[in-house]
């Protein structure tokens, strides 16, 4: 076993190879962190959006489950739902239905026929006759000629309509909106008034 002639020239490289590796070490580390740190980050969004998106759909499932859409639509411009999406009674969401785009729309109408309708289907039923379930509605027309009645129309008319509902979600800056379609049997004389 031979001594080297230059003891303090080893130590100084061992302490040069090893400040390499905690210098490495430290980098692995930190870069570590920040990886964890924007999978945090993407986490919380993700979370955030997925929020939004069931506070939307409640708000639409909310103007659904009222109807009132298709007969006084004007109700649903700029109406405010308030969502609690964690259950701990707080309010935690507020969806602005169309708050800043459209009313609900009316995208396409068609009367009824009354050869289509079954009078032992007890949902066609308030379709024959002149007036349908909601009754007693007027459509006012050029030339006095009223869309429903003629022709072998019904007092019924199937819709399409188009509702929005968009979150804006001040804590995590998270907006986003939901289009959904829906059809609807209405009174022919609301779709003529609603439906233009």
């Amino acid at each position: 076993m031979r001594k080297s002639a230059h003891p303090h020239r080893q130590r100084g490289i061992t302490a040069l190879v090893a400040l390499v590796f905690l210098l490495l070490l430290a980098f692995l580390g930190l870069s570590a962190y920040r990886i964890a740190g924007q999978q945090t980050a993407l986490v919380s969004n993700q979370q955030s959006r997925s929020q939004a998106l069931g506070a939307a759909n409640y708000a639409i499932e909310q103007m659904l489950n009222s109807s009132s859409f298709a007969t006084t639509p004007a109700l649903w411009d700029n109406a405010r739902v308030d969502v609690d999406t964690n259950g701990d009674g707080k309010i935690d969401t507020a969806v602005d239905m169309a708050a800043r785009t459209r009313l609900p729309q009316c995208l396409r109408t068609r009367v009824i026929k009354t050869s289509e309708l079954s009078i032992a289907n007890a949902a066609d039923r308030g379709c024959f006759g002149s007036t349908g379930g909601a009754g007693g509605n007027l459509v006012v027309g050029g030339g006095g000629a009223s869309p429903i009645g003629g022709g072998g129309d019904s007092a019924c008319a199937d819709t399409d309509w188009d509702l929005r509902a968009e979150v804006n979600d001040a804590a995590t800056g998270t907006a986003i909106a939901v289009n959904q379609g829906v059809a609807m049997r209405v009174d022919a004389a609301d779709a003529f008034n609603f439906c233009k």
